[in-house]
């Protein structure tokens, strides 16, 4: 009887070492200092544009998280619409942009179904 016991006691350690290894810390940047980012750097383009979701990701290659701040409507203007903005642990940023441009007012993008 003291085999069972024993053994279940044992995985039940196991497991929750393994729980509380896998928790996750409080990233470097927190939440507030990411918004500012992502806000005075809105302020700086033109456009009624607001802040429709701040994120925290994990890349998947390094393990490494980030903010992602995603734009209530693209920016446009260069060859890609922008999508949003990752926002490193460090303060670094990098636009996130579309596959291709946006259609303006009035245009429909083409595609198999809109063919006729």
């Amino acid at each position: 009887m003291k085999t069972p016991r024993s053994l279940f006691a044992i995985l039940a350690l196991v497991a929750f070492a393994f729980t509380t290894h896998a928790a996750d810390k409080a990233p470097a940047l927190p939440i507030e200092g990411a918004l500012k980012i992502a806000q005075d750097y809105l302020k700086a383009k033109d456009g009624a544009r607001v802040i429709v979701a701040l994120t925290l990701e994990n890349a998947t290659l390094r393990g490494e998280t980030y903010w992602y701040a995603k734009w209530s409507s693209p920016i446009l203007g260069g060859d890609k619409p922008e999508l949003g903005l990752r926002i490193d642990m460090n303060g670094e940023i990098t636009k996130i942009v579309g596959a291709g441009a946006v259609p303006g007012p009035g245009q429909q993008r083409v595609g198999a179904r809109n063919i006729r």
